[in-house]
């Protein structure tokens, strides 16, 4: 640790003395920290779950972020996936072709498609897409848990970079809790989806009569 210190303490003075860039006596000073405090990342309970959730939410691994979320959030989008994919279904097997089109997109579903299981709808809701971050040692620092604030119902995990996230405990084992403003999104996507299947249902009702009307005359 002695020299540890020494090394840090040689490339901080040293940053102040040369007229180097602001960012880069910013690195520098991350990496001593990233020394002092120890380069292994966390191994158990909530700080390793937000260690391993923003990894993976770096590398755009659905799958891996979908994995760490509760269960009852994970619930929410299989049954949001099922809303969403009846509006489809009842789009495509009823509404004329002329129309199916500007139905679909009306209805939010006409890309469905590219989400068809819940890791991917959640990806595409919170925008998990394009390649992989940059993860160097820096980046990887950044992730490492700087505070642990516990709660009666939830424990936020500050990390180094600057990132906050909330975890909760469920039989034992942690998970990866919405935000209460991403909660909030999601009720509103829930709402409209509901809305959604509701107008076309009842679209494809008065469709139905008219052509059973049509038949008995």
């Amino acid at each position: 640790m002695g020299a540890a210190l020494v090394l840090c303490a040689t490339l901080f003075f040293k940053g102040l003395r040369a007229n180097l860039a602001p960012v880069t006596k910013h690195v520098q000073l991350l990496v001593c920290l990233a020394v002092l405090v120890g380069c292994g990342k966390p191994t158990e309970g909530p700080e390793r779950v937000a260690y391993d959730y923003l990894n993976a939410v770096a590398a755009r691994d659905a799958e891996a972020v979908y994995a760490l979320l509760t269960p009852e959030t994970r619930t929410r989008m299989a049954n949001l996936l099922s809303t969403l994919t009846r509006t489809r279904d009842l789009i495509v097997k009823h509404y004329p072709a002329s129309k199916r089109a500007v139905a679909l997109e009306a209805a939010g579903v006409a890309q469905l498609k590219d989400a068809g299981t819940p890791e991917a709808l959640f990806a595409k809701l919170i925008g998990l897409a394009g390649a992989p971050a940059n993860m160097g040692g820096i980046a990887r620092f950044a992730m490492r848990p700087k505070e642990t604030l516990k709660s009666e119902n939830v424990t936020n995990v500050r990390t180094w970079g600057g990132d906050n996230v909330e975890l909760v405990q469920v039989a034992d084992r942690w998970h990866v809790a919405l935000s209460a403003d991403d909660h909030s999104r999601l009720q509103k996507i829930e709402a409209m989806a509901e809305r959604n299947l509701s107008r076309v249902d009842k679209a494809v009702d008065s469709v139905k009569s008219q052509k059973f009307g049509s038949s008995q005359k």
